[in-house]
């Protein structure tokens, strides 16, 4: 996990926004520049106060001029904090003030903070409408601040929503300009930035991350900075975790962790022992993470922190069930799935579901193993769905920026011809042409944006049937395959058959060479899927390391026959480059309809019931539904658990 003090959307950062938006002049006391130059010295510790001040200030009609423009932007950032739910109201009175005013740094300053209350409520599409109003007004004014306020607020939106090479450039322009202007504490933020976008797993670009986080660790600990250094040495030792330098990872968390201890924050100290447990977990060095487990429990009991209790309660679970302790396993494990059910997170649920289905299966109670699976898919099954949710915003949002630029362009071009045929008002012809060039411009880029429309509309169908990774029909699209295939079948009294399919060990793969291995293992054995079967056939992934094969008109023996074509392909792979001598086998379950089958989720089901067989009768084989393999896991499962 990466830890940023300087995060997107953080407490921080709205401090900067805030200080920067009204600077101190010499006042009287009692006039309405003193009053917001006492505002200023309370925005870090009173919010309210200072949020009070500004609007006796802004009450005093006689306030006007640049003075007042920065008053409002003060008071739209401090209402983000003290009362989000009214920056609509405030925002869209005081754009209205400044825009009759003329002040553009004013307006930018205005709609960078609507944009940032409207990022914080989700509101995605229309933050990104604001970050780009404020970075045209930031350019009209001709303010480099403000330009770079409205590129680091935009580039954590993108990253947000993972348009990460448009992010970057907008980071690496706050950057550039906050360097120019001399103001180290923004061009560090915006360069934290640029480390977290290249150390994100879905970017992967360990080594530059940790050149950007060693500068600002350089630069931290040239300005005496203790609580921006730990954070340094957190990143750094989080980059090396992912990237899968164990050893060095544990040595910048123990540097990061003798900086916490001097600082003496409980729940500092407790998120650094949690991430340093993990990592000598990995390792195999219980006895060390076993300590700081409990230490960390112990301190975020002190801090009140439910969640941090609970994550590490997962943490030190996993490490139990390694040192055969099942039942202090299980024990830790309730205790986190209490706390995630209560406070819904799929993710951390779905892991716990996993683990502690290990903890079962190596205590031999194979009903309860096969229970905790079960509701692992479950979990896996809304963390798809929500993916797919998520996915789908991410087009939207992205599609809705692409349309605001488009348009802010084309009023651009709008307002250069305007301009040129008022200054030519005395000569008609000129007029006329220029209208006529005005009318075809909009004409064609109407058109093109018409086009590009369509383009995207087309884009977004694919990526929403398509899975990115291994470019299979994703689990949407391969169920509605089987779905046809059933109603097929169906009309003719035919039958059909579907093969589940998972890669054996898959998890000791990512764990061993990372998740770039593990990547291009599953697109290696999903082109062998893909070219084994027939021609009809149709190979989807349907999460992780699980794949779905359709077998149109198909009998269960045909449907093994393709399984053992597909198994032998598989087995045949060399994965030479990730480690000598490496190699992957999967365990298939056929399964036959049924004509009381009741969609295709119970033949489906079936399937999966036969691949769990495989799996537990020894792994890379194909078990099909009359197989004597199933009946012996059925055996096991309906048995009492004392008699397990």
């Amino acid at each position: 996990m990466i830890r940023i003090r300087l995060q997107p959307l953080s407490a921080v950062l709205l401090a900067l926004l805030a200080a920067s938006a009204c600077a101190s002049e010499p006042a009287t006391p009692g006039d309405p520049a003193a009053l917001v130059a006492r505002a200023e010295s309370l925005q870090d510790s009173d919010d309210r106060a200072a949020l009070a001040l500004v609007e006796q200030a802004l009450a005093n009609p006689r306030f006007d001029g640049v003075g007042r423009s920065k008053a409002v932007a003060l008071r739209c950032w401090l209402t983000v904090s003290v009362a989000s739910d009214k920056v609509e109201t405030v925002a869209a009175t005081d754009l209205r003030e400044v825009e009759r005013s003329g002040d553009a740094k004013a307006a930018s300053e205005l709609h960078a903070c609507r944009g940032y209350a409207r990022a914080q409520g989700n509101d995605l599409a229309r933050a990104a409408q604001d970050y780009e109003a404020a970075f045209a007004a930031g350019r009209r004014a001709h303010d480099a601040g403000a330009v770079a306020q409205a590129s680091v607020l935009r580039g954590e939106l993108r990253y947000l929503i993972g348009d990460t090479a448009n992010a970057l450039v907008d980071l690496q322009l706050a950057y550039k300009l906050q360097q120019q202007r001399g103001n180290t504490v923004r061009a560090n933020y915006a360069l934290n930035a640029i480390a977290n976008l290249y150390a994100d797993e879905h970017v992967g670009e360990y080594d530059k991350a940790l050149a950007y986080y060693r500068q600002l660790l350089a630069a931290h600990q040239a300005a005496h900075k203790a609580g921006e250094e730990s954070t340094a040495w957190f990143n750094i030792a989080s980059t090396l975790d992912h990237k899968g330098d164990l050893k060095g990872a544990v040595e910048a968390y123990h540097k990061s962790l003798d900086i916490e201890l001097a600082r003496g924050d409980p729940d500092q100290i407790a998120d650094v022992q949690r991430a340093l447990g993990v990592s000598l977990v990995k390792l195999g060095r219980m006895d060390a993470a076993m300590p700081l487990f409990g230490q960390a429990i112990a301190r975020y009991g002190f801090a009140k922190d439910e969640q941090g209790i609970a994550a590490t309660r997962l943490s030190r679970a996993v490490a139990l069930r390694k040192l055969g302790r099942l039942a202090d396993a299980n024990a830790d494990f309730a205790a986190a799935r209490d706390y995630f059910t209560r406070k819904p997170n799929p993710r951390f649920l779905e892991k716990i579901e996993a683990e502690q289905a290990q903890a079962y299966a190596a205590a031999g109670d194979w009903q309860h193993a096969y229970a905790a699976l079960a509701a692992q898919i479950a979990h896996r099954d809304e963390l798809a769905a929500r993916l797919k949710q998520e996915a789908t915003t991410r087009l939207r949002v992205a599609f809705d920026t692409e349309k605001t630029e488009s348009e802010n362009r084309a009023l651009e071009q709008s307002n250069a011809l305007k301009e040129q045929a008022l200054g030519s008002a005395r000569r008609i012809g000129s007029l006329q042409r220029a209208v006529t060039a005005l009318s075809i411009a909009i004409s064609l880029l109407l058109a093109w944006m018409i086009v590009r429309a369509r383009r995207t509309a087309r884009r977004m169908r694919t990526l929403a049937l398509t899975d990115e990774l291994t470019r299979l029909p994703n689990r949407r699209h391969v169920f509605d395959i089987a779905s046809r295939a059933s109603d097929a079948a169906h009309e003719v009294s035919a039958p059909w058959c579907v093969l589940a399919l998972d890669i054996d060990h898959f998890k000791s793969i990512n764990d061993r060479f990372g998740h770039d291995a593990g990547d291009k293992v599953l697109v290696r054995v999903a082109k062998a899927c893909a070219d084994a079967v027939r021609r009809h056939d149709v190979v989807g992934r349907i999460g992780g390391e699980e794949f779905l094969v359709v077998l149109p008109r198909s009998g269960l023996k045909e449907a093994c026959d393709v399984a053992e074509r597909i198994r032998k392909s598989v087995e045949a792979l060399v994965h030479d480059d990730i480690e000598p001598g490496l190699r992957t086998t999967i365990s298939i379950g056929a399964a036959q309809s049924r004509p009381d089958d009741k969609g295709v989720g119970s033949l489906a089901k079936r399937a999966d019931e036969c691949l769990y067989a495989a799996k537990t009768s020894g792994r890379n084989r194909v078990v099909a539904e009359n197989s004597p393999a199933v009946a012996v896991l059925a055996a096991k499962v309906a048995e009492p658990a004392g008699h397990a």
